[in-house]
């Protein structure tokens, strides 16, 4: 509990001291959101969690350069299939396959990804991705929300993604987050 607090002072403190925009976030009152992700850090019961809300708190920022990045030990633990995305007006594509193993099931360049894990994107998204995420502007806030890492998780646990196809047919597919040895 008292390193949780403490991980959490830090933060405040770093941020407090050497964040340069505070002029960029005028409504942000930095010292009250502090207090108010005391009693979230107390709450939280994995180390995961906890690091959730840490970002959630930096995301209030609004600022591409300030974020916080998960230790080594969770990281370890995460995997996402070898795809490239681009997001077009809130839409996610296939940008680029980069394994044969998942061309062979039928992912390609140009599909679309409809929903993951049985959310439709835009929800997941706003549920998953955008209270952890941000930047200064809101086209590259939308790039970090909707392409890198959007299909990342437990590196032992598949995703299930429904594409569509450009002729509007959709299907749905289980992809491994790791085991590609031929990336």
């Amino acid at each position: 509990e008292d390193d949780k607090i403490a991980g959490l002072s830090r933060l405040w403190m770093e941020v407090k001291i050497n964040f340069p925009n505070f002029a960029q976030v005028p409504d942000l009152d930095w010292d009250k959101t502090f207090v108010d992700y005391i009693p979230k850090v107390r709450a939280t019961t994995s180390t995961e969690e906890y690091y959730r809300v840490l970002q959630a708190m930096v995301a209030l920022l609004h600022d591409g350069h300030s974020s916080v990045f998960l230790p080594k030990e969770l990281t370890q633990r995460q995997g996402t299939p070898p795809l490239r995305l681009e997001v077009i007006d809130h839409r996610v594509f296939v940008a680029a396959v980069e394994s044969p193993s998942l061309e062979s099931l039928g992912v390609s360049r140009g599909l679309e990804i409809v929903s993951i894990d049985g959310t439709p994107v835009a929800a997941f998204v706003a549920r998953e991705r955008a209270p952890y995420v941000s930047s200064n502007s809101p086209q590259h806030t939308e790039v970090l929300q909707y392409t890198y890492g959007l299909l990342t998780g437990d590196r032992q646990q598949p995703v299930t993604v429904r594409l569509r196809r450009p002729t509007g047919a959709d299907f749905t597919l289980r992809l491994n987050r790791s085991g590609y040895a031929d990336v």
